[in-house]
């Protein structure tokens, strides 16, 4: 069962959001929350798009540290790789309510089964619900709202898979200004591990091309071979054929 989380943004219009997962970093005693939603749009690459908030009282904000930034990536790699690695989950209430800015997500693209893992692992392990923090009162929810951060330039297509999360500059209009979305973040490197039965296509795809390489390799060290036993065997023929008529 999917559960909703509402954001008053800007304390104008309220949205609603599918919630992933809430979970806290512990760095040294500073202890950080942080929750991912997603409104289930697709990227450019047929990936669905996650939006990670920082938790902040009753507000949810941009995560502006690269390095936190890094750690919650981490955090999402470590659940969709099943990894043994303790992550600690909160449950902040019952009915979610947050107000937001415009620009309050960093925004990643997984695959389908990435994202359900992500969720199922949140919903089998959450702890009971802590006291709901205060908020401003929400309007009606508008279901159709636009809640992706705004910017005036475009970010160049393109985007790497791996471990069913892709880092992935977008470009789309916003209901009010047809301003591009962005997501400014390098692509996610050097890892690879499959997650929920996930297929990476680029690995299938070189292995195949691999494989097939050899076997062109194979064939054609038979071609050369069989030709120069071919002409082996037709020196030795005309040796023999010399021979027969130097007897004659």
């Amino acid at each position: 069962m999917q559960e909703k989380v509402e954001l008053l943004i800007d304390g104008n219009d309220t949205i609603s959001q599918e919630l992933l997962s809430e979970f806290e970093i512990n760095d040294g005693g500073n202890v950080k929350r942080f929750i991912l939603l997603t409104n289930n749009d697709i990227d450019q690459n047929g990936l669905i798009k996650i939006l990670a908030s920082e938790i902040d009282g009753g507000q949810i904000k941009r995560i502006d540290s690269d390095d936190d930034w890094t750690k919650v990536k981490n955090v999402m790699r470590s659940i969709i790789a099943s990894s043994p690695e303790p992550i600690t989950y909160i449950n902040t209430a019952v009915n979610k309510s947050f107000n937001a800015t415009q620009d309050h997500a960093r925004i990643i693209a997984v695959q389908d089964t990435a994202k359900q893992a992500i969720a199922k692992d949140y919903f089998d392990k959450r702890p009971d619900v802590e006291e709901a923090p205060e908020v401003a009162p929400a309007p009606v929810v508008d279901e159709n709202a636009n809640i992706y951060p705004t910017d005036n330039t475009v970010a160049p297509i393109g985007s790497e898979i791996a471990n069913g999360i892709s880092e992935t500059p977008v470009s789309e209009p916003t209901v009010e200004n047809n301003a591009p979305v962005e997501d400014e973040d390098a692509p996610i490197q050097n890892y690879e591990a499959p997650a929920v039965n996930d297929v990476n296509l680029d690995e299938v795809l070189r292995d195949y091309k691999e494989q097939l390489m050899q076997e062109v390799t194979i064939a054609i060290d038979k071609y050369i071979d069989n030709i120069k036993l071919t002409i082996e065997n037709n020196e030795l023929k005309n040796i023999i054929a010399n021979l027969t008529d130097k007897n004659s």
